[in-house]
């Protein structure tokens, strides 16, 4: 009763939704000449209760005797248009896993060549602390070249590990102990104009973790918070 006497366009495209059909719409009142064509058009419909949805119009003439009617198909593609976006979207995800896999085997690769590197400054270090008369001051330097090495081949490590090429050395330490011996380092990180409080439990705060992440971990918190 609804439809009776009313355009078919009037049933299923709302005024406010013409002028971004009418192009669309102007089709439908032509069949050819001498032929009797079917036509496919998708657009934006509004249903009873004002939901805007998208569909597929299907003209599709009748001819019985000489007189040419013309049936109309009215079909709702929003399950279609929702199963094609989750399939964009899996290949998008795909494709981003991808990515980083390769980023993991470069990653890897990297961090392997680096640490022969480490490995070989750390050697020659240790036979000149071994071999040399150092006085003071050049000992201090050498240890400091071998703390920055070690904290290197600590991220390499990290970077194996990530890769899947490595393994995490996980060890049971104290969080405030350990926090504690990282103050110099923090302190870098955070910058010169900024001054860093700590207020670190006294009870021990055991906890099983990879020393070189958790550092990675709280250098991170500074300097985030240190850019803010």
């Amino acid at each position: 009763d609804e439809a009776i006497g009313k355009l078919i366009s009037d049933l299923i495209i709302p005024v406010e939704l013409r002028a971004r059909h009418a192009h669309g719409l102007a089709t439908l009142g032509k069949t050819g000449k001498g032929s009797m064509l079917r036509k496919r058009i998708e657009l934006m419909s509004v249903s009873k209760y004002g939901i805007e949805i998208p569909v597929e119009l299907a003209i599709v003439p009748i001819t019985i005797g000489h007189h040419v009617s013309y049936t109309t198909f009215l079909r709702d593609l929003t399950a279609r248009n929702k199963a094609a976006a989750d399939q964009q979207y899996l290949k998008e995800q795909m494709l981003h896993v991808q990515k980083l896999e390769s980023l993991g085997v470069l990653a890897g690769g990297i961090a392997h060549d680096f640490n022969n590197f480490l490995a070989s400054i750390m050697g020659n270090v240790d036979l000149a602390l071994a071999i040399l008369k150092a006085d003071a001051v050049t000992k201090n330097h050498l240890e400091k070249i071998q703390k920055i090495v070690h904290h290197a081949a600590e991220l390499c490590s990290q970077m194996l590990a990530y890769s899947g090429k490595g393994n995490f050395l996980v060890e049971r330490l104290d969080l405030a102990v350990y926090i504690r011996t990282l103050t110099k380092i923090v302190d870098i990180s955070a910058g010169k104009n900024i001054r860093i409080e700590y207020s670190l439990s006294q009870q021990p705060l055991f906890i099983d973790v990879d020393p070189a992440s958790l550092q990675q971990v709280i250098i991170n918190i500074v300097t985030n918070a240190s850019e803010a």
